[in-house]
């Protein structure tokens, strides 16, 4: 009788399951049965790497357990049957923290730490198997796992000291600091003995010992289950089998086929998966007669173990590593089964590709008769009647047969939309009998991998271009209609040329690998005054120990009584009129506890409660369509029910018919229709009058227009909200938001009670970068209508694709403009208009329209001119994205510099310091430059980098180098501060006798480190060790009428020392009573009714210091040098080295700023290069995954990467500490360096290329043109990497 009880052990303790349902994911038994939330769902989809856990089995071969890291969100339970499974919780806590947590903790590698779990339990499978990795196996490892924050640059270096040996520049402390001691002339001079090398010494910290790491449980040892089992779900049954003689039907892993069936919403989608998990002749290699019989139970990973440990070919075995080394990401290669691959037929699938250019052999059961056949991949891959390929419903692979000395020559070629490891846009494989002289070549491009019969007659050798071309063509004619079409067949060419002049051992120069260079990371900053620590210091982050372990509670982490959950009904439709709503077929479902929509909305409620005169930013967003809906993806109701899984199936099964109407969706279409949200644009500096004239003096004059694409703010956190009815119409909520004010009056508006009924409670996000300031609402606002109405507590945590197409994003860009210039390259005038694409409703986007103030970026302009139109289309509302708005018109201002350089014959770097910004000249924006160092800063860079020595190497590298080029530029950035709209926060201190300190301040930390900062304020003017400071959770109860945190200005206008300073004042007098004892002078301060508690309102002081009440106090400013690889056949694009320097003044925390620098950084590069929104004609986006929209991965770290924060800038007396805060664009704009390095590039690239290199990001790669034209406009437009 078949069992349906599975057996497992978690974190060293047992745990059995009756019955598990099928279609339940280990992630969420984990999580919800468990309560073991540090495993956190980024994805649900196997991508983000954020639900990492470890998964061990017995060897009974090597008598050992083997470990390997799985996304625990696409893992079904009954898998784990007779494994360990470890969380991030079972190696370590706060109280005791694991090597891999403290080094990471340490190693300031969290900022909102939501990801950090992942990291730390895909490097714990990887040092459990191999305790001495080298760098270039950590870094494998954690290619599937991503993060938003960091910039990756603090995990690398935390992770590679675990390395043999450690690598780096001044990793671990290792003797001192070679950058600094050097005498070299890129090296920092010795002359400057008050810098400080290095954030963290990981040579003091302990190492890996895996003698004191939990044990496999002997019972699993020695367990051997001789039976099945069979488990029964309410859509699902799934058989595992112990043995193939008892499998009577189709075998599948379970994996893929769960993640298929769970996006299929009917409840009566009925399935049936069988495994084959445990069935031993499946799961072994065995090497006979010259055959490798790989078994079809084994993971892909195990695939390539096996070709590594068997086959006799180094060239094989090479190839198939290198190939493999790009896949995705480990913890799907360490799941999946490689025959699961090859049933899949894909195209994308780097192992079909193989497997039939080398023309191995499969071996397949079948289950009624059976008897076993053996087909080539020629046989297998030819399916008929619409199947995929050549195997039966009734059959099974068993084996695949690989020669063990195979005669062949063989190459392979994978390219993705981000340089390493990534999905395949196209890969290809070729295998050569030197004997026949017969070749085969084989692309994975469209629809399934294909043998290219004309190229295949090419056979080996160096090949003449036009021959290659001609082949492509002929081989990809059948495909002109797919999409993509040109851009593969450029892509297939290149593959052609590589693998051609592999198998004829005649390689000379190819793509870029994704081989490294040992991480070479340096940090720079000013020592800390003694007499105001621990300010200066560089403190970890106050939470890091919590986000390594697993600790730190995110919304959805949170547990309350009887809570249910809710769904998003949302339109498919960018404009339409409502017809009729039919919720019956979701209200059917088991579980399902009501549909909600705009009718829910109580007497006295608003729709739209973001109108209101309470409040700075009005907003005309409709918590849900009323009538008619907007955009894809606008909220029409919600769908309540008692667990998640529940909801969203049946918020599919909701019946919504429209009628269509008229909709614009391009930002051009607005345009000629004149679709605005405001009747007029925003308009700042000279009158056209004056601009016109000035255009028509100028001696040169340029003209022309530019685009820059959207972005998705893809936080690891999902939008999430928890709604708790309370008493008395009272209400607390969870929620996910940078705007704590703004929410707790939105609620009160969105059901008409008064605000003080309400507290919103907001312990931290999982990253926010502006996309949480208002598109919080969309998970919040539903959450409390159905709360409301059923009154009960309701969460709404939204799905990762429900996000992406719901949210807003960073506004596109249209810029048309006229410059003139001088014969040197200097600006005279400039007149810029700028559309942004505002989507279907005003959210930010006003405000966003008006930063166009800022478009002078960091350049003096006599006469400027610049209007904003905000474009009203029926798209998702745009909203505010780090920088807020002014990325954008970074992006159009350096452009235009790089266009006057060309024009005027001098250099880039030459033409921007002549026409930089000095102090005292007034901006765009109204404001004297004032407190500024940019000069200083990017005088320092070229000296710092050795610039023009750079500069000469490139020039030198393209004179030789045919298909890699390089360039290198500067580029600078400034961000003024603070705007007399944000200059009032508030806090709250309490003491306790105990001389412990509780801060609550009117920000909300989200990884930027501001709780870091304001515990270190606080010890600072208590004089006590910040160890006794504890910030708590951002409420409204505490803490109201506070600002949006945003523009990373909290440290500046939190009121935190006014509040500690006025708190000193009275127990000053006790401390000195008490020569200096902290806790006996609070105890008399106490007793004689001295407040030991305060709330402090207070604004950026101006009058004392003469400083105009509307101007801004001071400029951060900053300079990056970057130089970057490309490769002009395939437009792929690495990062050699990244140089910064920053002024933020004296700073609080050089370890938390650094960080946002290269977090910025890191963020912007994905803007440029590899992040892309791609949509169908009717702007249904068609990458709203994590898998789809190509955020940077480790692999796409600067080999070197130096910060450096400038010790001697010039500060507002008038700022906290003499500092300046980091500014979220202070940074962020450095990114646009990336662009400018292509620059130089093209007189190169075009001199050994039939065309030069052309702009702008598209399919994951940056390449530039500009294209001049005979009245000397300039025009950057969209074409193709390799169209040369």
């Amino acid at each position: 009788m078949a069992n349906s009880t599975i057996t497992f052990f978690v974190n060293g303790n047992e745990v059995r399951v009756q019955n598990p349902d099928p279609e339940l994911t280990l992630s969420t038994f984990l999580r919800y049965k468990l309560n073991l939330t540090g495993t956190k769902l980024g994805c649900e989809e196997g991508t983000c790497g954020a639900c990492t856990v470890a998964i061990a089995r017995w060897n009974a071969l090597e008598k050992r357990a083997r470990f390997v890291s799985a996304n625990a969100c696409i893992v079904p339970l009954y898998l784990v049957d007779g494994a360990l499974v470890l969380t991030v919780e079972g190696i370590g806590s706060q109280k005791r923290l694991h090597p891999i947590q403290e080094r990471l903790s340490s190693g300031n590698a969290t900022q909102c730490g939501f990801c950090s779990p992942g990291f730390v339990m895909a490097a714990y499978a990887l040092l459990r198997n191999n305790p001495t990795p080298t760098a270039d196996e950590i870094r494998a490892a954690l290619v599937g796992n991503l993060c938003r924050c960091t910039g990756y640059r603090p995990i690398l270096e935390a992770l590679e000291s675990f390395a043999n040996p450690s690598g780096g520049c001044c990793m671990g402390g290792q003797g001192g600091c070679p950058c600094k001691e050097s005498t070299k002339e890129n090296s920092v001079p010795d002359k400057e003995p008050l810098l400080i090398c290095g954030l963290v010494n990981y040579e003091q910290m302990r190492k890996f010992d895996e003698s004191s790491e939990i044990i496999f449980p002997p019972k699993l040892i020695m367990q051997h289950r001789q039976q099945s089992f069979v488990l029964k779900g309410k859509r699902a049954l799934s058989a595992t089998f112990k043995s193939l003689v008892t499998v009577d039907r189709f075998v599948s892993t379970g994996i893929k086929m769960r993640l298929d069936h769970s996006m299929n919403p009917s409840p009566t989608a009925n399935a049936v998966w069988l495994s084959i998990q445990h069935i031993h002749e499946l799961k072994n290699v065995v090497v006979s007669d010259g055959i490798i019989h790989i078994g079809s139970g084994l993971t892909i990973s195990e695939f390539v173990v096996a070709i590594r440990a068997h086959c006799k070919s180094e060239q094989y075995v090479s190839t198939i590593d290198e190939l493999f080394a790009k896949y995705s990401s480990d913890q799907v290669k360490n799941t999946v089964s490689w025959s699961g691959a090859l049933s899949s037929a894909l195209p994308t699938s780097d192992l079909c590709t193989l497997f039939l250019a080398l023309n191995w052999r499969i071996r397949l059961l079948n289950l009624s008769t059976s008897e076993y056949r053996t087909l080539t991949a020629d046989q297998f891959l030819s399916g008929s009647y619409g199947r995929k390929t050549a195997m039966e419903s009734v059959e099974i692979i068993t084996a695949l047969l690989v020669p063990s000395v195979p005669k062949l020559g063989i190459a392979a070629f994978k390219h993705g939309k981000r340089l390493g490891a990534d999905d395949s846009v196209l890969n290809a494989a070729a295998s050569y009998d030197e004997a026949t002289g017969s070749c085969r070549i084989v692309v994975g491009a469209f629809q399934r991998p294909l043998i290219l019969d004309k190229s295949s007659a090419l056979r080996n050798g160096e090949c003449p271009s036009d021959s290659i071309a001609s082949a492509i063509d002929a081989d990809f004619e059948q495909f002109s209609v797919e999409n993509e079409f040109d851009y593969k067949k450029r892509i297939a060419k290149a593959a052609l040329t590589d693998m051609l002049s592999v198998l004829a051992g005649t390689v000379q120069e190819g793509g870029l690998s994704i081989t490294r260079n040992a991480l070479e990371p340096l940090q720079l900053f000013k020592g800390s005054d003694p007499s105001i620590s621990p300010v200066g210091r560089p403190l970890r982050h106050a939470a890091a120990d919590r986000h390594t372990t697993g600790e730190a509670e995110y919304v959805d982490d949170i547990r309350i009584h009887e809570l249910k959950h809710a769904a998003l009904v949302l339109s498919t439709e960018a404009h339409a009129r409502i017809i009729s709503i039919d919720p019956s077929s979701a209200l059917a479902v088991e579980g399902v506890l009501a549909y909600v929509d705009a009718k829910d909305i109580p007497p006295g409620g608003k729709l739209r409660p973001s109108l209101s005169p309470l409040l700075m930013v009005q907003d005309d967003t409709p918590v849900f369509a009323d009538g008619v809906v907007e955009m894809i993806g606008q909220p029409i109701g919600c769908i309540v029910a008692d667990d998640v899984e529940t909801a969203r199936r049946a918020a599919q099964l909701v019946n919504v018919e429209y009628e269509k109407l008229p909709a614009i969706l391009t930002m051009e279409d607005a345009i000629v229709a004149q679709s605005y949200l405001l009747p007029k644009p925003m308009q700042f500096g000279k009158s056209q009058e004056e601009v016109d004239k000035a255009l028509k003096a100028a001696p040169i004059l340029l003209e022309g227009e530019l685009e820059i694409g959207g972005q998705e703010h893809l936080c690891m956190e999902t939008q999430s909200s928890i709604v708790v009815p309370q008493e008395n119409d009272e209400w607390t909520l969870y929620t996910s938001t940078q705007n704590p004010s703004d929410a707790q009056y939105l609620c009160a508006n969105l059901l008409g009670i008064p605000v003080c009924n309400i507290v919103v409670k907001v312990k931290r996000l999982g990253g926010g970068f502006g996309g949480k300031a208002t598109g919080d609402h969309i998970a919040r606002a539903p959450a409390i209508v159905a709360a409301n109405k059923l009154r009960k507590p309701v969460s709404c945590v939204l799905h990762r694709y429900d996000d992406m197409i719901t949210t807003g994003k960073r506004h596109p860009a249209l810029f048309k403009y006229r410059v003139g210039i001088d014969d040197d390259g200097r600006l005279l005038t400039v007149h810029v208009v700028q559309y942004i694409q505002a989507g279907y409703s005003m959210d930010h986007s006003v405000l966003i329209a008006i930063m166009i103030q800022y478009a002078d970026a960091c350049y003096r302009v006599p006469a400027m001119r610049a209007e904003c139109w905000a474009l009203k289309t029926h798209t998702c509302s745009n909203t505010g994205f780090r920088g807020f708005g002014r990325p954008q018109t970074f992006f159009f201002m350096e452009t235009v510099m790089a266009e006057v350089a060309q024009r005027v014959g001098k250099t880039l770097n030459e033409v921007k310091k002549l026409n930089l910004f000095n102090e005292g000249d007034r901006a765009l924006c109204g404001s004297t430059i004032r407190n500024y160092c940019l000069p200083k800063c990017w005088q320092e860079l070229e000296r710092f980098s050795d610039f023009d020595k750079l500069y000469k190497e490139c020039e030198e590298f393209n004179k030789t180098s045919r298909r890699i080029k390089r360039g290198v530029a500067i580029s600078g950035t400034v961000q003024g501060l603070t705007s007399h709209w944000f200059e009032m926060g508030n806090a709250h201190v309490q003491i306790m006798l105990d001389g412990t300190v509780r801060v609550n301040v009117g920000h909300v930390e989200m990884g930027q480190g501001l709780n870091t900062k304001m515990i270190q304020i606080a010890a600072a003017v208590f004089k006590i060790p910040h160890e006794k400071i504890n910030v708590i959770e951002m409420a409204t109860d505490k803490t109201a009428n506070a600002f949006p945190t945003a523009s990373s200005i909290g440290t500046d206008v939190c009121g935190l020392a006014k509040a500690c300073e006025k708190l000193l004042e009275g127990i000053q007098p006790h401390i000195d009573q008490h020569e200096g004892d902290f806790v006996k002078a609070l105890m008399s301060a106490w007793i004689a009714k001295v407040p030991l508690q305060a709330n402090e309102t207070v604004k950026v002081e101006r009058e004392a210091h003469n400083m105009p009440p509307r101007e801004l106090t001071y400029f951060t400013t900053g300079a990056a040098c970057v130089l970057v690889e490309v490769d002009c056949a395939t437009g792929e694009h690495k990062l050699k080295l990244v140089d910064i320097i920053m002024d933020l003044g004296d700073s609080i925390n050089p370890a938390i700023d650094i960080g946002q620098i290269e977090g910025a950084f890191m963020q912007g590069y994905g803007l440029m290069t590899s992040e892309e929104i791609e949509t169908d004609c009717n702007d249904q986006i068609t990458n709203a995954t994590v898998s789809g929209y190509k955020i940077p991965t480790v692999h796409m770290v600067p080999e070197r990467f130096r910060v450096k924060l400038l010790e001697n800038g010039k500060n507002y007396p008038g700022q906290i500490y003499r500092s300046k805060v980091n500014g979220e664009y202070g940074s962020a704009s450095l990114y646009f360096t990336c662009s400018l390095t292509i620059r130089p590039v093209e007189e190169s690239a075009s001199h050994h290329c039939s065309q030069q290199l052309l702009s702008i990001r598209r399919y994951g790669w940056l390449l530039i043109r500009i294209e001049a034209r005979s009245t000397s406009n300039v025009s950057i437009r969209h074409l193709l990497p390799n169209e040369f």
